[in-house]
């Protein structure tokens, strides 16, 4: 094997296998995995949410043991939106609310109609406790004492626009796109681990894996450069 032969072939190794190439692999790989798992742990948390809500009412939703409801008017307005998604403190025939916390409630006795409006006044009388209410937006105040047993639960936090996002989030391609992903990431990692373990291809067309069996050096008839012995024999001839 001449010199510049073994010269420019560990000079192509060295290249090929240099530390920063091979930091910078490590961390596109970190990247790449972390990304991913946020995505998926992202997907599968909304793909809880989308099973826990979808056999509900249009507008009314139990998550995880929690009252939570899709804003549909602007009475509460600007505290709480049209299209939020407001959850709750299950707190049902409540008697120990104050005046300023904004409480859910049936809209009258045996209707399935909620309302989300603010406490302006507790009414204590011989037949229990009931409640004065009105939207933040309203001028005039609810016309109707609201009886503690028709509370719901009493507001905790709303993510803004999120009844709108929970409406497309119950679509079929949507939930069926949310099922897939868990097996698309499978699939990936899959096909990265068979990418890794492919032996990788030189500019001059050598196949490496490693270090082979000649030290980690390609072989020198590889490069189109003749053995020493072979070009003494010719000399001869």
């Amino acid at each position: 094997m001449s010199a510049s032969a073994v010269a420019g072939t560990e000079a192509y190794y060295s290249e090929a296998r240099s530390p920063s190439r091979r930091s910078w692999a490590k961390a596109t790989d970190f990247l790449g995995t972390f990304f991913t798992f946020i995505a998926i742990a992202a997907a599968t948390v909304l793909l809880v949410a989308a099973i826990a809500t979808r056999f509900s009412s249009s507008d009314e939703y139990t998550l995880f043991g929690h009252p939570a409801l899709i804003v549909l008017s602007g009475s509460m307005t600007p505290t709480i939106d049209t299209g939020d998604f407001v959850v709750d403190n299950p707190d049902p025939g409540a008697t120990n609310l104050r005046v300023g916390q904004i409480m859910t409630f049936f809209d009258s006795p045996g209707s399935s109609t909620v309302l989300t409006h603010r406490i302006i006044q507790v009414v204590h009388t011989a037949g229990g406790v009931f409640y004065r209410t009105k939207g933040d937006a309203n001028p005039a105040p609810d016309p109707d004492l609201r009886p503690a047993r028709d509370v719901i639960g009493v507001y905790d936090f709303k993510i803004p626009r999120g009844g709108y996002f929970l409406v497309n989030l119950h679509r079929p391609i949507v939930l069926g796109l949310l099922l897939a992903a868990p097996v698309l990431w499978l699939v990936a990692g899959i096909l990265r681990s068979w990418a890794k373990d492919e032996p990788e291809l030189t500019t001059s067309g050598t196949v490496t894996d490693g270090a082979n069996s000649m030290g980690g050096l390609p072989q020198a008839n590889t490069l189109g450069v003749p053995e020493e012995g072979t070009r003494v024999s010719h000399m001869e001839r």
